[in-house]
């Protein structure tokens, strides 16, 4: 069994003493080459690529971090506001509603849930609306169904229609 684990050696040995200085020189650097490439290609590259992207990675998760920090400054600003009574925060409800949709959007209500039905309005809109009725009203969404427009023009900001329901702020 020795004998057959040394053969394949004694044979490479062989070959090699059969080769001229040169070719011994040319083979050594062509193995030279492909274990740098190889070092290369599986341990460093790799690692430089994470190297390099490892900033844009950190600015990015900074800024993902100021954001929830400002999302939980304005939640803990809205904690301390006083609650509205019902009254107050159906007035709110339909005041932004009525100021930020006009007539595209059907406001009803039936004791602290509300429903709005909304006819072709654009995303900021809504946007701003929700701001509003979160901050105002103390209202939070339940459900919202709403579809695209499929009459809006390809380079025009999409309309949305569909319905949105509402809890009133918590008694």
């Amino acid at each position: 069994m020795a004998a057959d684990t040394l053969a394949p050696t004694t044979a490479w040995r062989a070959l090699w003493q059969r080769l001229a200085a040169r070719e011994r020189v040319a083979v050594a650097l062509a193995a030279v080459l492909v274990g740098v490439g190889l070092v290369w290609g599986l341990l460093l590259a790799p690692a430089l690529a994470t190297l390099r992207q490892a900033e844009q990675e950190r600015l990015h998760l900074a800024a993902q971090a100021q954001q929830m920090q400002r999302l939980a400054r304005q939640a803990e600003a809205l904690k301390a506001l006083p609650q509205p009574n019902a009254a107050d925060a159906l007035r709110a409800l339909q005041t932004a509603t009525e100021q930020r949709f006009g007539q595209a959007a059907k406001l009803t209500t039936q004791g602290d849930h509300a429903s709005v039905t909304l006819t072709r309005v654009n995303a900021a809109q809504l946007s701003a609306w929700l701001a509003d009725v979160r901050a105002n009203a103390r209202a939070t969404v339940q459900e919202m169904r709403l579809t695209r427009d499929p009459s809006t023009p390809s380079n025009a900001a999409p309309l949305w229609s569909g319905t949105l329901s509402l809890a009133g702020p918590p008694s």
